[in-house]
């Protein structure tokens, strides 16, 4: 059992360094520079947003309190790093926390509650209570009318230096002043700033000593979670433009109820540090109550976006929106470096977002403008050892307020940014693959501009290929749907494709699957006698979930508006593919252009039992380059 904190108390080794020379001081957080005589002082803040979280906020803030450093990285003599982006090892970056002590400031800011949220924080606060030890240094506690603090030496006394490691805590709480709530991304702004500036400016410059570890008011943290994340990033490379300072770092994770959302905790637990990058469009790939990442980080990035004031909104139109987000001042503290820095990259769609709009999918957002600037994300393995509890409430979070075709839009205006607009290899067309709903929506979702880039959809369904065309009257569009292989860029695959698909056209048209072209999308649970390698095959829904809207999942098919038609202009004795393009769909392609084509996939990963991933890795593309995967 965790050790009990009995009264105040802290020992000699657990006192702030000077920050008289910061040089020396980020020269002792090295790891071949390890010293338990000179503990290092690092800066946690807990960010906890809280709206109507009464019936889970005391448990919330009692994990985030309890912190602890485990054994295992008390020892001066651990040091690993796994370089390797595709491994799913558990032993991965550490870095002993012998010569450190962990300052930790749990902040809560009230959004608005119209619970009892208000009173309950008020309660904690007063519970953790205490007043600062005689001959403490200023630098390990600031004085702060909403803060509350309890000292916690985990392991290290006088007598015991060598196995040292300490941990304290503070517990600050900040609330609107005219009790409006405004959002969760407005809300961990204000707690991000809870904590006054350090009085050594130039260590959160470099990006070393103030991390930020995010949890939401209904979720729970492992005791051991800020120690096992900070020796994560402690391991990474210290040098401020890399990769320590670039990161954003995720953990594993259980659910409760244990069975809610499956498929994306699977999916999101389960995935390499590669994946992580690949897979950015189809969802946010680490989730944000395990996120870590420096304040300096955050600061850069100019933390959340923020709606407008309620009271704004009514003056407010799409043409003045972004503008008027813009001119929000930052609302966290800003160090400047005298670096002239560029504004970040902001996530707002131009005619989809709304005032009201800007308080959703605020991870989302911030996620695609870490990556736009530079950012990299990692993955915390420790499956035997979840460091967070990810409650699920179905209809209570503010994300189940979040609509999919809000995030849809957004995600393709991710996309559109920061690869149709960019990536010159995307600037002469593209195909999409898959002409089912997935598709359909994805190539709605596209500015009319990069709408006109899509040379054709294709698809391994005999029907739809057979149609001809997909054409939406409303705006206009009407685009061929071909089969995959004509994008094969070897020819000799591509015959091969080819005459195998003439083979299966012979089949009887109640012929419903072929192993060479379908898999059927498969929403069952993986049951136990399953292989781990067929688990992490089927695992990953095409729409991974989190919270609210984010547990929305893709279903397969055909799924039609009113404006979408697929026009039938087929001749009436069907072909073959080896003379498609004597076909009115295929006439109008440059089959050697189409074969040099960028490719968008929008059809289920992990979920046809391999076919789909043994298909596109014959058409000869490279994913993150020319082909991204979107659902």
């Amino acid at each position: 059992s965790r050790p009990k904190v009995n009264g105040l108390r802290i020992s000699e080794s657990s006192r702030a360094p000077s920050c008289s020379n910061p040089t020396k001081l980020l020269r002792a957080m090295n790891h071949d520079a390890i010293d338990s005589a000179t503990p290092v002082v690092i800066y946690v803040d807990v960010i906890i947003p809280v709206f109507n979280a009464a019936g889970t906020i005391s448990e919330t803030v009692a994990s985030a309190m309890g912190q602890e450093i485990p054994e295992s990285l008390r020892k001066k003599d651990i040091f690993f790093r796994d370089t390797s982006p595709s491994s799913t090892s558990s032993r991965q970056h550490q870095r002993s926390l012998c010569d450190v002590h962990i300052d930790i400031a749990v902040c809560c800011y009230n959004d608005g509650s119209t619970d009892q949220s208000a009173k309950l924080l008020a309660d904690l606060k007063a519970r953790y209570s205490a007043s600062v030890p005689a001959g403490c240094s200023e630098a390990l506690y600031h004085q702060n009318p909403s803060a509350s603090s309890i000292e916690q030496v985990v392991g290290c006394d006088k007598s015991s230096k060598q196995e040292g490691g300490t941990v304290s805590t503070l517990f600050l709480v900040g609330s609107s002043d005219d009790g409006v709530a405004r959002g969760a991304g407005y809300a961990r702004n204000r707690a991000a700033n809870l904590r006054p500036l350090l009085s050594c400016p130039e260590l959160v410059l470099q990006g070393d000593n103030h991390f930020l570890c995010l949890l939401d008011s209904d979720d729970t943290m492992h005791h051991y979670r800020v120690a096992r994340q900070l020796s994560f990033m402690l391991a990474l490379s210290d040098k401020p433009a890399t990769e320590r300072n670039r990161t954003l770092l995720g953990c594993n994770f259980n659910r409760v109820p244990a069975d809610s959302t499956w498929h994306y905790t699977k999916w999101a637990n389960n995935l390499t540090d590669e994946r992580l990058m690949l897979e950015r469009y189809r969802e946010v790939t680490t989730l944000q109550p395990t996120w870590m990442l420096s304040k300096r980080r955050f600061l850069d990035l100019g933390g959340y976006i923020e709606a407008p004031h309620p009271e704004e909104t009514d003056s407010l139109t799409p043409t003045n929106l972004i503008a008027r987000i813009k001119s929000i001042p930052c609302p966290i503290s800003v160090i400047t470096s005298g670096r002239g820095e560029t504004t970040p990259y902001q996530l707002i769609h131009p005619n989809f977002d709304t005032p009201q709009s800007l308080r959703l999918a605020e991870d989302l957002r911030f996620f695609h403008t870490h990556l736009r600037s530079d950012g990299i994300l990692k993955l915390l393995r420790t499956p035997d050892e979840p460091l967070v509890c990810y409650r699920h409430r179905a209809g209570m979070s503010q994300c189940s307020a979040t609509s999919r075709k809000l995030l849809l839009h957004l995600r393709a205006k991710a996309f559109e940014d920061a690869v149709l607009r960019k990536d010159r290899r995307w600037a002469e067309g593209f195909s999409v693959w898959g002409a089912g709903r997935d598709g359909k929506e994805f190539f709605k979702a596209l500015s009319p501009d990069m709408r006109s880039r899509v040379k054709a959809f294709v698809d391994v369904d005999k029907k739809k290929i057979s149609l001809g065309y997909y054409h939406n009257r409303q705006i206009g569009s009407k685009v061929p749907i071909v089969h995959f292989s004509l994008l094969c860029r070897d020819d000799k695959i591509r015959e091969e494709l080819r005459a195998e698909w003439d083979g299966f056209q012979d089949e009887s048209d109640d012929f419903v699957t072929s192993t060479a072209f379908h898999g059927q999308i498969n929403k069952a649970k993986c049951n136990e006698s399953v292989s781990d390698n067929e688990i992490n095959q089927s695992l990953h829904s095409s729409q991974p979930s989190q919270k609210g809207a984010h547990d929305s999942i893709e279903k397969g098919g055909n799924v039609k508006s009113k404006h979408d038609v697929f026009t039938d202009e087929r001749p009436k004795k069907r072909k073959k593919l080896s003379s498609l393009s004597k076909d009115s769909a295929a006439k109008k392609l440059d089959l050697d252009v189409l074969k040099g084509l960028p490719v968008v996939v929008c059809v289920a990963m992990y979920r046809t039992d391999g076919v789909l991933e043994s298909n596109v890795s014959k058409i000869g593309r490279t994913e993150g380059v020319d082909l991204w995967h979107f659902s």
